[in-house]
C-alpha cells in the first residue's frame, strides 16, 4: 500500500501550476480507501460572475481552464478540478462551498456570527453548484496504489519523477538535472532555481 493513511491540502493547491501532476503525486502515497481533503479556489463565484458581466475583468468564470490572475496563483472551475480529482485517482465523496460572503463591506455592515450562519447554511450548496471562491471536497484513492509510488523516497522531482539528492540548501534532481530550493528544510517546489554559474 501507499506510505501514507490520509492526506489534507488546503491554501495550497492555487500555487501549483500543474494541477494533474500534484494530484497524481497524492495519489501515489496514498493507500487505497485514504482520505484526501482538498481545498481549492474557484474562479465560478459570484463577485467574479458580476464583475464578469460588467466588464471588470477579462477572464471568464465559466471558462473551464485555470486562470492565473497573478503569478503562481490560480483559480479553478469546479468542473475542472472535478475532472482532475477523477482522472488521478479519487472519487469524490462529498463538496462543500464556502466564503460566499467574503465581501469587506459585507463583513463590516453584518455581524459576524450571522455571516457564519448563513455560509454554515450555504455549504451543501457545493454538492451541486458551487458558486463560492473557496470550495472543500472530500476525496477517497481508488484503485491500487501506483506500483512507482510504493518504492523510494516520499519526494520527487516534480518536473520528470527523478530521485532528488540534498547538496546544501538545494534539491537536485538526478534524471533531469533540476534545482529546488530548501528553505529552512521546507522544500520548495513551485519552480525550478537557476543553477549558480562558476
Amino acid at each position: 500500500p501507499g506510505s501514507c493513511d490520509a492526506a489534507v491540502m488546503e491554501r495550497v493547491i492555487h500555487h501549483m501550476a500543474d494541477v494533474p501532476t500534484a494530484l497524481r503525486q497524492i495519489r501515489a502515497v496514498l493507500a487505497p480507501g485514504s482520505p484526501f481533503v482538498l481545498e481549492y479556489a474557484s474562479k465560478r463565484h459570484l463577485k467574479a460572475i458580476v464583475r464578469y458581466m460588467l466588464r471588470r475583468q477579462d477572464w471568464s468564470p465559466f471558462d473551464l481552464e485555470p486562470t492565473e490572475f497573478v503569478k503562481l496563483n490560480f483559480d479553478f472551475h469546479p468542473d475542472y478540478m472535478a475532472r482532475c480529482l477523477h482522472d488521478t485517482g479519487f472519487q469524490t465523496e462529498r463538496r462543500l462551498a464556502l466564503s460566499y460572503f467574503r465581501l469587506g463591506l459585507l463583513k463590516r455592515l453584518v455581524p459576524l456570527p450571522v455571516l457564519v450562519t448563513l455560509d454554515r447554511l450555504l455549504q451543501p450548496t457545493g454538492e451541486i453548484a458551487p458558486f463560492s471562491p473557496s470550495v472543500f471536497t472530500l476525496n477517497r484513492a481508488v484503485g491500487d496504489t501506483p506500483p512507482a509510488a510504493l518504492d523510494g523516497p516520499l519526494f520527487r522531482c516534480p518536473t520528470c519523477g527523478g530521485a532528488l539528492r540534498q547538496e546544501n540548501s538545494v534539491l537536485i534532481c538526478e534524471s533531469g538535472g533540476e534545482r529546488w530550493a530548501l528553505h529552512d528544510g521546507i522544500y520548495d517546489f513551485k519552480e525550478p532555481v537557476q543553477a549558480v554559474s562558476s
